[in-house]
């Protein structure tokens, strides 16, 4: 999963600060790089999770159903 993400995030000039699938919620949580001004942004989250879900449809690197939480 990190290897999928982390392109597309860092591509966004952000990073993963964790991943973890907990009762088939799949929770990426991403920041802004240590001595970056300002945070993640509501639209940051939004376009993460676009991209990420569109990179995990087309790989399926996980067997079953889930739903992808960016925060």
């Amino acid at each position: 999963m990190r290897a999928l993400a982390e392109p597309v995030v860092a591509d966004l000039g952000l990073e993963i600060y964790d991943i973890e699938m907990v009762s088939g919620v799949l929770r990426l949580s991403i920041d802004t790089p240590p001595g970056q001004t300002g945070g993640v942004t509501l639209d940051n989250i939004a376009l993460v999770s676009r991209l990420v879900s569109r990179e995990l449809d087309h790989n399926d690197p996980m067997p079953g159903r889930y739903t992808l939480e960016v925060t």
